[in-house]
């Protein structure tokens, strides 16, 4: 690409990745107190259960994603990054204006139809990363990831803030629970106009990838048997479950022990929403050029695990914001660089399917834990966080000796050749 049109893609695939995690991190305030026992937001539903359809809701969404997801990366790999990105650009903005009507009416139906539309539609970050990873190679590669990691991050610091203010009445009587999602769907809109008259084509030379409604359990397949990245995938899955479990149920741990209300909880992760761009937009980059993805990994995941067992020890809420800092700076370098290390084992025709695969499994793990994290947060608020540091504790474990000693044995069996 010539360098104009470089910057354009750059920025373009910023601003997608940023509105698109705005809209993440908006919810997290929202969702838990939509099913505190404080808010009698669903009169008939049994108050000791409200955890449990909490988890439901977050469980349809990564389920929809798990399947839609791999639908739209082979749909890019043969149609193109740009028409399947205004799809699932469009998708999500239908989502948002669900969610917020049945926020409404109160209606569990439209919002669990608020929850699985978007997530069927919304592979815009996938597509992202692949447009990214068409246009660069090698450590480029892990700097432009960087790049979108920090839209991440930024995302995640004006979303929760954001969906905090907005939400809370308190703060003016024309304020309320669906506000920020009415305010999601204008900025979705924009969005979508933007990229359809502004963003590039990368996949010049497209694959006939096969497209199927049942690609993302064939994905689960191909991933625990792929000769190069079955480890990998099986590392990805379970880093992600102990990350899925321990951020969708921290919201609850913090009201539940602490007090926290929507706004209190948006400032919280709005503050890992700057820790994670601090870390994406300048700790990445430089430690690329010194370490390998493989290395940074293996080195990251149980910093991350060991921090959120420190995060939920203290009783007093200000050390909250001294400990939170640890595991949001190890997982903000762990994601780029697993994402890279799945794209350098991918032959380049096929980055689209890979990082779907990626994706996939993402989803997957952000479906599975709900299902059983609110039954173990019923048990004790503390539960959930216990079991995501023993699946990050099991990542490590395939990727550090398993991965690397595959690694090894493949430079050994080239060395012979």
């Amino acid at each position: 690409m010539s360098n104009p049109s470089r910057k354009t893609h750059l920025s373009l695939a910023f601003l997608t990745i940023l509105v698109d995690m705005i809209g993440f991190g908006a919810a997290f305030p929202i969702l838990p107190i939509l099913f505190s026992d404080e808010a009698h937001f669903f009169s008939g539903l049994r108050a000791d259960r409200l955890p449990v359809w909490y988890g439901g809701l977050l469980s349809v969404f990564a389920l929809a994603q798990f399947i839609g997801a791999p639908i739209l990366g082979a749909l890019s790999d043969r149609f193109g990054r740009r028409p399947v990105l205004l799809l699932s650009i469009g998708g999500s903005a239908i989502g948002y204006a669900l969610f917020a009507y049945g926020i409404e009416q109160n209606s569990m139906f439209w919002l669990f139809a608020g929850r699985i539309i978007p997530g069927f539609a919304g592979g815009n970050v996938a597509i992202v990363f692949s447009s990214l990873a068409d246009a660069s190679h090698g450590r480029s590669k892990v700097k432009d990831f960087g790049l979108a990691g920090a839209a991440f991050g930024m995302g995640m610091i004006l979303g929760p803030v954001l969906g905090g203010l907005l939400s809370d009445e308190q703060l003016h009587p024309s304020l309320g629970l669906h506000v920020p999602f009415v305010g999601m769907v204008l900025l979705t809109v924009f969005n979508f106009l933007v990229v359809w008259r502004l963003y590039p084509e990368t996949n010049l030379a497209p694959n006939p990838s096969k497209v199927s409604p049942l690609s993302g359990f064939r994905n689960l397949v191909e991933a625990f048997y792929h000769p190069r990245l079955s480890l990998v995938f099986i590392a990805v899955l379970l880093q992600a479950c102990g990350f899925s479990l321990f951020i969708q149920f921290v919201a609850f741990f913090l009201e539940a022990t602490h007090g926290f209300r929507q706004l209190d909880i948006g400032l919280m992760f709005g503050y890992v929403g700057l820790l994670t761009a601090l870390t994406q937009g300048f700790l990445v980059r430089p430690l690329a050029t010194r370490f390998s993805s493989e290395r940074l990994v293996a080195n990251v995941i149980p910093g991350f695990a060991l921090g959120i067992l420190l995060l939920i020890q203290p009783t007093a809420s200000w050390w909250l914001y001294v400990i939170i800092p640890l595991p949001t700076i190890f997982q903000g370098l762990y994601m780029p660089n697993m994402t890279a290390v799945v794209s350098n084992l991918s032959d380049r025709e096929i980055q689209g399917r890979m990082l779907s695969i990626n994706q996939s499994l993402t989803a997957l793990s952000n479906a599975i834990p709900p299902l059983f994290g609110g039954w173990l947060f019923l048990i004790g608020a503390r539960i959930p966080v216990y079991v995501a540091i023993a699946f990050s504790l099991a990542a490590w474990v395939v990727f550090n000796l398993f991965f690397q000693r595959h690694r090894k044995m493949a430079q050994s069996e080239h060395s012979t050749l």
